[in-house]
């Protein structure tokens, strides 16, 4: 508990909660993405869709909620306990508890079926989540693609840079994305881990 709950980065990867220092939801995010990347006050922004999947591994199947990033080696709070994240299309990352209820290892091969037909993965890392109860699954944009044909945006998470105010980027945003909603990614994270410490203390 000591080492956790106190280290609010540790606790973020252990939750598999990315951050940022705000997130954007609304129509065309793909678009609204690409203008926010040039703005002067923005460091870094990160794309993530979601999608539900049906894994199945050497005898056993199962559906999950995935995690795709448009760049997975951009994300902060992952944490991969074997291998590394996906490279290449075919690749997939499992949590923990996904891996063993598949009986699967990094280097193995699993059948995923998305939206359209039953595709080989290569299984290219394990990582650790306690969110969902540790059963998620993570691909890149090119992963879902192949899958689906495309992957979508959902949720842009933008990491600004030092000095910029809440406020005044969310106002700037808004103004400039008509539909754009933008949230306050320091008191939703918060929020979240008060409750994972709470839990954690009992």
């Amino acid at each position: 508990y000591d080492n956790f709950a106190k280290n609010s980065d540790i606790l973020l990867k252990m939750v598999g909660a990315e951050a940022g220092d705000l997130f954007v939801s609304g129509e065309n995010m793909d678009a609204v993405g690409e203008q926010l990347e040039d703005w002067a006050e923005n460091e870094l922004v990160l794309y993530f869709a979601n999608a539900t999947l049906k894994l199945e591994g050497k005898e056993i199947e199962t559906s999950v909620t995935c995690d795709v990033w448009k760049e997975p080696d951009l994300v902060k709070n992952e944490m991969i306990i074997d291998g590394r994240l996906p490279k290449y299309g075919n690749e997939i990352v499992l949590t923990n508890n996904i891996a063993k209820e598949l009986e699967v290892e990094v280097g193995d091969t699993i059948y995923v079926t998305g939206q359209k037909e039953r595709m080989d993965f290569l299984v290219c890392g394990i990582d650790q989540k306690i969110n969902n109860m540790g059963l998620k699954a993570l691909l890149s944009y090119e992963g879902l693609e192949r899958l689906n044909g495309k992957a979508e945006t959902a949720i842009l998470y933008v990491y600004t840079k030092e000095n910029v105010v809440f406020d005044d980027i969310s106002k700037k945003i808004t103004d400039e994305f008509s539909g754009a909603s933008v949230t306050d990614s320091e008191k939703t994270i918060q929020s979240t881990m008060n409750g994972v410490i709470v839990a954690m203390a009992t």
